[in-house]
């Protein structure tokens, strides 16, 4: 699909224990409440192609999934727990999505400021996902090899 209509999830990671259940499972959640999930939950957030995700105090990040398989499915916080989520999940059920590591190919050697995408917002609520074009993502490129 062309870049311009190509969606992108910007997610987030709040420590390195989720970070390694993600890598380790080739999952991602996002909540669907209003008070940590999306703004709204549209077709660019359901039909995301990748997903960015940064971390606590990393608003430049590099880390890149291909979103894979008939993502997102709705999970129940059983279905988590059953996959070894690593945490008591607040929410009786998420968006999850199955994942693949970009590893090789163009976007390999990029690393994307969070901050730059519309879409961003400060403080607590940069934890919450959101999706932005391929093409709007990079705009925000900080650093090839």
């Amino acid at each position: 699909a062309p870049p311009v209509t190509t969606s992108v999830l910007v997610g987030y990671c709040k420590n390195e224990q989720q970070h390694a259940w993600i890598c380790d499972k080739g999952l991602y959640n996002i909540r669907i409440d209003n008070k940590g999930g999306p703004d709204k939950i549209s077709s660019a957030v359901t039909g995301a192609r990748y997903l960015l995700l940064h971390k606590t105090g990393e608003l430049e990040s590099d880390d890149l999934w291909l979103i894979t398989g008939d993502s997102p499915v709705m999970m129940s916080k059983k279905a988590l727990l059953a996959e070894g989520y690593p945490t008591d999940p607040s929410q009786e059920h998420y968006l999850v999505y199955q994942l693949k590591k970009v590893e090789e190919g163009q976007f390999v050697n990029y690393k994307w400021n969070v901050r730059k995408f519309s879409g961003y917002k400060p403080g607590r609520s940069s934890a919450r996902p959101f999706a932005v074009t391929l093409s709007h993502m990079m705009g925000a490129v900080v650093y090839t090899d």
